[in-house]
C-alpha cells in the first residue's frame, strides 16, 4: 500500500482549513494543519510535511519569516512565478 502525503495548511482562518482538511483527506492525504507562524514551524518539524498550503492574509507580523519547508532537510526554495497551479473540476 502506498504512503499517504502529508499536507500542512497553514492559515487562521478555521473554517477554511475545516473545509480544505475535509476535501484533501477525501483524496487520501493526511493533513494537519497551524494557524499561526510558530505552530507552522513546529509542525513542519514534527509532520515533514510533503506539501505545504499557506494563507496569504495573516496578521501583521504573523506570516512565516522565511518560508517553513527551508525548515525541512534537502528543501528547495522556489518563487511565486515557478509555484505550481493547483485546480479542481468540478
Amino acid at each position: 500500500m502506498e504512503e499517504q502525503k502529508k499536507i500542512l495548511i497553514v492559515d487562521d482562518e478555521p473554517e477554511f482549513v475545516t473545509a480544505l482538511r475535509t476535501t484533501l483527506e477525501a483524496e487520501n492525504f493526511e493533513v494537519s494543519s497551524a494557524g499561526d507562524r510558530a505552530e507552522a514551524e513546529r509542525a513542519v518539524r514534527q509532520h515533514e510535511p510533503d506539501a505545504l498550503i499557506l494563507g496569504t492574509i495573516m496578521p501583521r507580523g504573523n506570516q512565516p519569516r522565511s518560508p517553513p519547508w527551508s525548515l525541512l532537510p534537502g528543501s528547495v526554495e522556489y518563487s511565486a512565478a515557478s509555484a505550481p497551479k493547483v485546480t479542481t473540476s468540478s
